[in-house]
C-alpha cells in the first residue's frame, strides 16, 4: 500500500536563515542628523568668534589684539572652536584693566555699566561728533575725536554725571576752560569748553549737580566737549551713558 496515500501537499513557508537587510537610507538617517547637528554648532561657534575678534580687533589697543593673534593662532594650528574660545577668554581675565566695551562681549552684556555707577548725561541735547574716528565733510580728511561733543537742546547747563572731586579747573586751546571731575577710584571725566564754571578745585560734587555753564553763542563755544576715562583708557561716553537717543 502506498503510504503517501491520503497525505495532503502543501507549500510550507520556509525560514529564512539569513538576517533581514535594513535599508541603507534608514541607517544612515540617524547618523545624518547629527552629522548636520555637530556642523551647524560648529558654525555657530565660528560665527561668535569672528564677531568678538572683528569687535576687539575695532578697539585697536595692545591686549586686545594679543587676543586676536591668540584666536588666530588656536583655529590655523588646530581648527577647534571651541578651544580659541576658552583661550581668549582664559587671556581676558588675566587683564585687569579691561575697558568695559571688550568685556562686554566675555560676559554677555549689552549697554556697557561701571560697577557703583550711575552716570547722568552731562547735558541735554544733540550728540553732532562722535568719539573716535570721523570724516571731515568739508575736507574729506580723516580726524580722530577725543570724547563727543553735545549741543544743547534747550538748557545751557552742564551737570556732574555722579558724585566726584574737581581734580582741575583750567583753561586750554583744546578744550577752552574746562573742569576735570574724579567720579571714584576709575573714573574721571573732563567737561570743556565751558562759559561760566561755578565750582573750585578741591570741592565736592553730587550727582546732577550744576557745575558750569555753556556760552550763549551761535559758534563752537556753544558745543559741550566731554571725555571719560575709565582705568586709565579714555573711551567713548556713549559706551557708559544713556544719551538720549531720539535727538541723535
Amino acid at each position: 500500500m502506498n503510504k503517501s496515500f491520503g497525505r495532503m501537499k502543501y507549500d510550507r513557508p520556509r525560514m529564512s536563515s539569513y538576517p533581514k537587510r535594513i535599508s541603507p537610507q534608514l541607517s544612515t538617517m540617524g547618523k545624518g542628523e547629527n552629522f548636520y547637528r555637530r556642523t551647524l554648532k560648529k558654525i555657530a561657534i565660528c560665527i561668535g568668534i569672528v564677531l568678538l575678534a572683528i569687535l576687539m580687533k575695532s578697539i585697536n589697543l595692545p591686549f586686545t589684539n594679543k587676543a586676536v593673534d591668540v584666536v588666530k593662532t588656536t583655529l590655523n594650528k588646530e581648527l577647534d572652536f571651541k578651544k580659541a574660545g576658552k583661550r581668549v577668554l582664559e587671556y581676558a581675565q588675566t587683564i585687569p584693566s579691561l575697558p568695559r566695551k571688550a568685556a562686554s562681549v566675555f560676559n554677555n552684556m549689552g549697554k556697557e555699566k561701571i560697577d557703583g555707577y550711575t552716570l547722568l548725561a552731562p547735558i541735554q541735547g544733540t550728540i553732532v561728533s562722535k568719539h573716535g574716528e570721523n570724516i571731515d565733510p568739508v575736507l574729506n580728511t580723516k580726524t580722530y575725536q577725543l570724547g563727543i561733543k553735545v549741543m544743547p537742546r534747550n538748557s545751557r547747563s552742564i551737570i556732574s554725571v555722579t558724585d566726584g572731586e574737581i581734580i582741575e579747573v583750567g583753561e586750554s586751546e583744546s578744550f577752552g576752560k574746562f573742569i576735570k571731575i574724579q567720579h571714584g577710584e576709575n573714573v574721571s571725566a573732563l567737561y570743556g569748553n565751558c562759559g561760566e564754571i561755578y565750582v573750585n578745585k578741591g570741592e565736592n560734587v553730587r550727582s546732577g549737580q550744576e557745575i558750569a555753564k555753556l556760552s550763549n553763542t551761535s559758534d563752537a563755544n556753544n558745543l559741550l566737549q566731554f571725555l571719560l576715562w575709565v582705568n586709565d583708557q579714555e573711551v567713548d561716553p556713549e559706551e557708559y551713558i544713556n544719551f538720549d537717543k531720539t535727538s541723535l
